[in-house]
């Protein structure tokens, strides 16, 4: 069994996590996603959908609009909220003017703390980076014209942190005026809509990437949306390659978009077991600062801690996602469980008390 910590760039490795455990894949509680743990209801799906290739009759589009309330138009679907959160600093890139004596158009305002691959994606694309740690610095970085672009995640993951829908249009419209943009990554927003400016769209300056995958608990499907305006969206769509959302995502997304019902349900259970799970992590944890998403609490705590709590839940079977000081924090992410996986949480505790000695 491993001394050294898996350091993955992201949750859900099990195939790393059973190598560096010596723990069978299908023995593991992973909770080191943030992803939910209730999956829409999958019905039977036709075998015409099977069969047919990728055609874009629109219905997911509209779908999506009115899942999000804006226009179909300002909706382009893409495989994933990732494959956007890579390609729009190229194309961002293409748009942004360079100044003769100035580079301070290619900088990109991203938060100290975030999903990792928005900061490694503008710097592929030759941005200067600056990072912001709260909403104060990111409005003086804006209007001391220090950046032309600025990513908001919004809610934040880890750190939870969220921003109100009236800064972020203020935000987008001051550097709109510059012929920059703000984009707005609402991966986790799916619970608290009332955060949400997908409404907005298309607004100048404006770009919001939603996900499927996390509130749907269908991250398998690879289904995301770009939401901005038409001359944006047909500049990814151009880079697309033919085919990259498949017939069964398009099909799986329209009718989880169209649930309502199914919705309503999901954000009040996720609330409620979210707030359950954060209070069983207490008590396990009394030392640890908590923060709260409906689909993950988060603990800050000193490296060594972090790591030694890791260690010894891994030892049990049980996977979260581990942050380290190279990515500007120090803690952990404990996804939520399943009633079952709750419960199995528990039993292996009970069965190891000195885990969390």
């Amino acid at each position: 069994m491993g001394a050294r910590p898996l350091l993955s760039r992201h949750g859900g490795n099990l195939v790393a996590a059973s190598a560096e455990f010596g723990i069978p894949k299908e023995r593991w509680i992973d909770l080191s996603t943030g992803i939910s743990p209730w999956v829409w209801p999958v019905s039977d799906i036709p075998d015409a959908v099977w069969q047919r290739l990728p055609c874009e009759d629109n219905d997911l589009e509209i779908a999506a609009g009115l899942a999000y309330g804006c226009e179909p138009s300002a909706v382009l679907a893409v495989p994933g909220s990732q494959y956007a959160i890579h390609k729009i600093p190229d194309i961002v890139s293409s748009l942004v003017s360079i100044s003769a004596s100035t580079n301070k158009e290619r900088a990109v305002a991203i938060p100290t703390v975030g999903y990792r691959e928005h900061k490694l994606s503008w710097e592929s694309a030759g941005f200067d980076i600056l990072t912001y740690s709260s909403e104060t610095q990111l409005l003086e970085m804006v209007n001391k014209e220090l950046i032309q672009c600025a990513v908001v995640i919004n809610p934040n993951n880890p750190t939870t942190q969220t921003m109100a829908p009236k800064t972020l249009l203020l935000i987008a419209s001051i550097l709109a005026a510059r012929q920059g943009f703000l984009i707005v990554d609402e991966a986790f927003v799916d619970v608290n809509p009332e955060l949400s400016v997908s409404h907005c769209c298309p607004a100048p300056g404006l770009i919001v990437l939603r996900s499927v995958g996390k509130f749907f608990g269908l991250a398998g499907i690879r289904l995301g949306f770009i939401l901005g305006d038409q001359g944006f969206l047909a500049r990814i769509k151009r880079s697309l390659p033919l085919w990259t959302v498949t017939t069964v995502s398009r099909w799986l997304g329209e009718q989880a978009l169209s649930d309502t019902d199914w919705q309503l349900r999901q954000r009040s259970r996720l609330r409620t077991q979210s707030e359950e799970w954060m209070e069983l992590i207490a008590i396990r944890y009394p030392d640890l600062s908590l923060q709260l998403n409906p689909l993950f609490v988060t603990a800050a705590c000193e490296p060594k801690e972090s790591l030694r709590i890791y260690q010894s839940l891994a030892k049990l079977g049980i996977l979260v996602r581990l942050f380290t000081l190279e990515e500007g924090f120090s803690g952990l992410r404990f996804g939520l469980p399943s009633e079952t996986e709750c419960q199995e949480f528990e039993k292996r505790f009970s069965e190891s008390p000195t885990a969390f000695a």
